[in-house]
């Protein structure tokens, strides 16, 4: 891969600069702006090849990976390349018990939602109560305080 020359490239550091939303201020995520994968993750293209937005902003900010690392999110959004919310560790590790107690306000929104969906299937008497739940669920307050929010208590 020839990432030798990126970190001094300015033109493509510029480029990807571009493609990014830092404005968000509640969980300071920088929003992929361009391409994604149906998984929500950016693309970002260089040297005539496609990669993983967030890689590529692990190694413009924080040098190379580690040979059979991955890189993850610490804020588990797909879509963001805060440099700051990247880490790199291996897939077993993903799947840890360590890292499953990461969780977010927004995970536990998304998966709240999942939820509700898969019950509309078992209780189809509450379906109208439960697409209120959705709703409300997906048009969350604008201010939100999440500095006193501990979800494992």
């Amino acid at each position: 891969m020839p990432w030798d020359n990126v970190y001094e490239n300015k033109r493509i550091l510029k480029r990807f600069k571009n493609k990014i939303d830092d404005s968000e201020s509640l969980t300071t995520c920088h929003i992929w702006l361009a391409a994604k994968t149906k998984g929500g993750y950016g693309m970002f293209s260089a040297y005539g090849r496609s990669f993983p937005a967030h890689r590529v902003a692990f190694m413009m900010f924080n040098g190379e990976i580690p040979t059979g690392d991955i890189v993850s999110q610490t804020c588990e959004n797909p879509s963001c390349v805060n440099p700051e919310h990247l880490i790199t560790t291996t897939k077993s590790k993903t799947r840890s018990k360590f890292n499953a107690t990461r969780v977010s306000p927004e995970m536990i929104a998304n998966e709240s939602v999942r939820y509700l969906h898969k019950l509309k299937y078992f209780r189809p008497e509450l379906e109208e109560q439960i697409e209120k739940l959705i709703i409300e669920i997906n048009q969350p307050q604008k201010e939100i305080n999440f500095e006193s929010f501990d979800p494992f208590q």
